[in-house]
């Protein structure tokens, strides 16, 4: 699957995309949907915390994240892992919040109990929404 995820920010206005090798063919639900992407997310930062040294970037990855409006080495330096049961907890939150919405392909997910249909080409989109605060409307 194909996922694409945009946070909708001041400073950032490109959309990141992964492809992840994973399909839930038989149905799955939102609910199970996010809580294995949260668990993916986290396996791939832990992955990467502990294998990571000062990197070198070559010429094109300068170009791709200054066109995306910020040129860092993915690093992140705090100690502490996130706890699975609580980045879980947030994830679901958000969703039924709606500062997270999902797409699976044109179709907007609305509910946790929604069943998608995921294969190898189904394109999932995640839109971070931010909100404005401390204006007075």
């Amino acid at each position: 699957m194909k996922i694409n995820v945009k946070c909708i920010t001041k400073g950032n206005r490109v959309i990141e995309t992964k492809v992840i090798d994973r399909d839930f063919f038989g149905g799955v639900t939102v609910r199970e949907f996010l809580e294995f992407m949260v668990e993916h997310t986290l396996r791939e930062y832990k992955e990467r915390k502990q294998t990571e040294l000062i990197k070198v970037l070559t010429e094109q990855e300068i170009k791709d994240r200054a066109s995306a409006g910020k040129v860092d080495f993915d690093t992140n330096n705090g100690l502490k892992l996130p706890d699975p049961e609580e980045a879980k907890k947030n994830a679901l939150e958000s969703f039924e919040d709606g500062v997270t919405v999902l797409f699976v392909g044109d179709r907007k997910a609305e509910s946790l109990t929604e069943v998608l249909h995921i294969g190898q080409d189904t394109e999932i989109t995640f839109i971070k929404l931010t909100m404005m605060a401390g204006r007075l409307w």
